[in-house]
């Protein structure tokens, strides 16, 4: 017996997929709601059917007592008790649905019946053929053939009958001749009670349940496979179709695609659907061109073994996950790729180039600043005082931008040490907050805790968040919010191990970079600030810095709304290599 439930529980659980999918609640609900109008619209028309027919035997019947009445009047008013007998026997046996036919009198008393036995017997006034017309007291003259009705079941217990009665009016000829018996005051006589089968009504009534039940069962069937064809075509089909893509391409299989049925919403969703693996599926291919990853594993029909896949120029081969050759490849990132080689080029020639002019013209910056400072201090003339405090200034400003060239393009090894970057970040913060440019400027700190300790040099990095700290107040016209950050973040790989990096932020509310410039930001002597404001050197020597710790800083900015600059650094020993 366990077993057994255990076995129909295995069955309910492998189908509870689809009792629990919209296309088959919609077809339940679909389902009951037409069986609930199938079963009312069958049972009015039978109730219908059978009002009907049941009106018809009444008629027949109040014109068969109307008959016995008037047939049997000329006998009754002669007193003839054998020929109304007579009449109402030949009457009743001239249809097989006349079970039996009455006449009481005004006392209730059977004075006639087409059932021997019954006649002399006398029912009382409660009874149900006097129940209709005594029910308030006094006797009622005129009442509806609905009312003087009665369906009862027939005294064999086989079928159902239906009684009619038609009350003996006192006529004028009847309280004339009878004067004594008869008062004309007394309306009603006596009456007729006509019992009559119904069997031929019921059989009739069960032949139309059966043909409407069997109608609306067709019906229903016909309309539910129907409605479960169209279901199944027009929404279980393109859902599963849809939810089998959208799984292969989470799992990396962008060369999924939707088969479209139709050309409905559905359909435009699939179209979209497979616009988008193809997108996935094309930067996919061109990331593991850039990342020259040679043994890129490839997801073709569920298969995610490694597989060697040449990636060199001239290769005309077609790459199984991007679909493209590799000529396309090129093609494709020939020119975006070109413009940033010859710029790393330029720069490289610019740092050396920047390099030794920096040393030529060191020197006789040095002998010029001497020997100014030394006038500036002998000087007695206001006039040749001042003009001798530009010359010290601007020399001095031309050192500091010697001195930043030469720290662009120097390539010496940083002194790193196991540095804590979060003592990094508050030492930096707590040297400008003070500053007059920071007075309303509001600095606040989401820092994360127990994050790694860094290989880094101290005061290069001090330098980098120094300057970045600065340039956002610059952004921010003196007035505005920094918010600085540093979290943990973990790069999964399918080919190496996970790489853990540091990530520190800064963002401001500042006026923005627009799009145009981001490109040329770390480009040395490129600057947005005014002559006097500025050299352009600040975010090259902080790229240099960063990049000399094997790290990375990227910016992304809004016009209007700010700037994030984030550091990324790597953890030594942590699968970085």
């Amino acid at each position: 017996m366990l077993k057994k439930a255990e076995k129909y529980r295995k069955s309910f659980a492998a189908l509870k997929p689809y009792y629990s999918s919209f296309g088959f609640k919609l077809f339940i609900f679909i389902g009951a709601a037409l069986t609930a109008l199938i079963g009312i619209g069958t049972y009015y028309n039978i109730s219908m059917q059978e009002k009907q027919l049941i009106d018809e035997v009444l008629i027949g019947a109040d014109n068969i007592a109307g008959t016995v009445k008037y047939s049997t009047r000329n006998y009754m008013l002669e007193n003839t008790k054998e020929k109304v007998q007579e009449t109402i026997d030949y009457i009743a046996s001239q249809s097989d649905e006349i079970e039996t036919i009455r006449i009481f009198d005004k006392r209730g008393v059977i004075s006639k019946s087409t059932v021997p036995g019954e006649i002399g017997d006398m029912i009382d006034i409660s009874a149900e053929q006097c129940a209709v017309c005594h029910a308030g007291g006094s006797p009622l003259e005129d009442i509806g053939i609905a009312d003087r009705a009665r369906i009862s079941k027939s005294k064999s217990g086989e079928g159902r009958v239906v009684s009619l009665t038609q009350a003996i009016h006192n006529e004028e000829g009847c309280y004339k001749l009878c004067h004594d018996h008869h008062p004309r005051e007394k309306k009603v006589l006596g009456l007729f009670d006509i019992t009559m089968s119904l069997a031929d009504v019921d059989k009739k009534i069960a032949g139309i349940k059966r043909h409407l039940i069997i109608l609306g069962v067709s019906s229903f069937i016909a309309i539910m496979t129907a409605l479960a064809a169209m279901l199944y075509y027009f929404l279980i089909r393109p859902i599963t179709a849809l939810l089998e893509g959208v799984r292969d391409v989470s799992a990396g299989n962008y060369n999924a695609r939707v088969p479209v049925y139709a050309s409905d919403e559905f359909g435009r969703l699939s179209h979209s659907f497979n616009r988008m693996a193809e997108k996935l599926r094309k930067e996919s291919g061109y990331r593991s061109f850039l990342t020259y990853d040679t043994v890129a594993p490839e997801i073709v029909n569920g298969d995610s073994s490694p597989k060697r896949s040449p990636i060199v120029p001239g290769y005309v081969g077609r790459d199984p996950e991007s679909g493209s050759t590799f000529e396309d490849i090129y093609s494709r990132i020939n020119d975006e790729t070109h413009m940033k080689l010859v710029r790393s080029v330029k720069l490289a020639s610019l740092g050396q180039l920047s390099a030794g002019i920096a040393h030529e013209i060191n020197n006789p910056l040095t002998a010029v600043l001497s020997y100014s400072s030394l006038l500036l201090e002998r000087v007695e003339g206001e006039k040749e005082k001042k003009w001798l405090s530009v010359v010290v200034d601007e020399t001095k400003r031309c050192r500091n931008i010697v001195a930043g060239l030469l720290e662009f393009s120097r390539q010496s090894t940083p002194e790193k040490t196991p540095t804590k970057i979060n003592d990094v970040i508050v030492r930096a913060i707590s040297l400008v907050e003070n500053q007059e440019s920071f007075h309303n400027i509001k600095i606040s700190r989401d820092l994360a805790p127990d994050l790694p300790d860094l290989n880094v040099d101290r005061g290069q990095m001090h330098q980098v968040f120094m300057n970045l700290l600065i340039n956002a107040a610059d952004a921010m016209k003196g007035k505005g919010t920094v918010r600085v950050e540093s979290r943990l973040s973990v790069i999964e790989s399918k080919v190496a191990a996970p790489r853990s990096f540091v990530e520190v932020a800064f963002s401001d509310t500042g006026c923005g970079i627009p799009q145009e410039n981001l490109e040329r930001l770390f480009d040395p002597f490129f600057t947005t600030k005014g002559p006097t404001e500025g050299t352009g050197l600040g975010l090259s020597i902080c790229f240099g810095i960063v990049k000399r710790h094997n790290g990375d800083i990227t910016v992304k900015s809004v016009v209007g709304q700010g700037s994030t600059f984030n550091v990324k650094l790597p953890v030594e020993g942590d699968g970085n290599g």
